[in-house]
């Protein structure tokens, strides 16, 4: 069969935006890369993920673990898109036509939520790092904070770059050396919840101040103490986000009224709120509960 050969003027990126369970494989077959493919990039690969890591870092958010079969399914991913120039999760023949997800299955990585990024083109790790965090899809697999787990690979003369996220840290994983910890939040007293039929959720600590509430199924928030900061708002439940937002506060107090994801129904969530000003960065999580 014919290689595919397709043509990339410019550096190119794609993530994997849904996340979705893996069945798990019996055996870890189709994740050995054939040997006439360019050579994996480790060297790179590591620089990614310590890059990452120390992006999370200082977003208050835990290090992720390095998975071997999240490397496996990565590095076989960006060999392939190297050997045969294309820009895509799913795998097309040869050697076989399968997922993103199927790869991952057969690499071995247990059943787990996932994500993935990819990209073309960028020559170095800080390069494809920023590109990807100058987009909101790439940018939310990089921070979310239900990822425990990841693997990079890069490739080619022409850097072909794939990295995987999971929920699951799998046996043989473990944090790189050069990991960084989580800073240590400030003490602050406990966080409590006022909540009414149409839901609402308070915070106060200090000069940092969030209201939020809701109405007609849409929620916007109240902020006060944070103007000049970029401020992130995740609604969430069972691991899944049902709304958030991404705003530089310009005023105090401001008003941020978050994006839908998914239909909100009845029942308790939870609203975490991101103040990043500076090297700073404050996180408040709030119950909220719609009823």
């Amino acid at each position: 069969m014919p290689r595919r050969r397709v043509v990339l003027r410019a550096a190119l990126l794609c993530a994997a935006l849904v996340t979705a369970n893996i069945q798990p494989a019996a055996a870890a077959t189709g994740c050995v890369p054939e040997s006439t493919w360019p050579a994996a990039r480790g060297d790179l690969a590591a620089q990614v993920v310590d890059l990452v890591n120390a992006h999370r870092a200082r977003l208050g958010l835990q290090a992720l673990a390095v998975s071997p079969t999240l490397t496996a399914a990565a590095t076989w991913k960006a060999r392939h898109m190297a050997a045969y120039g294309y820009l895509a999760h799913d795998d097309p023949a040869p050697p076989t036509a399968r997922t993103s997800g199927q790869r991952l299955s057969e690499c071995g990585y247990p059943q787990a939520s996932w994500g993935e990024n990819i990209a073309a083109g960028y020559e170095t790790a800080q390069a494809v790092l920023d590109g990807w965090l100058a987009s909101p899809g790439h940018r939310a697999n990089l921070e979310r904070p239900e990822y425990r787990a990841t693997g990079v690979g890069a490739a080619g003369s022409r850097l072909s770059w794939a990295q995987a996220f999971g929920t699951a840290v799998d046996a043989g994983s473990a944090l790189p050396a050069a990991a960084p910890p989580a800073p240590i939040p400030a003490a602050s007293p406990t966080l409590g919840a006022a909540t009414s039929r149409s839901g609402q959720a308070s915070s106060t600590h200090r000069t940092v101040r969030v209201r939020c509430g809701l109405r007609s199924r849409n929620v916007s928030c109240r902020l006060g103490g944070v103007r000049g900061a970029l401020v992130r708002i995740a609604l969430t439940r069972g691991g899944r986000t049902y709304a958030r937002a991404r705003a530089r506060v310009r005023s105090d107090p401001a008003r941020v009224a978050l994006h839908g994801v998914r239909r909100l129904r009845d029942g308790r969530y939870a609203l975490v709120v991101r103040a990043a000003l500076g090297s700073a960065v404050r996180e408040r999580r709030l119950a909220f509960v719609v009823r």
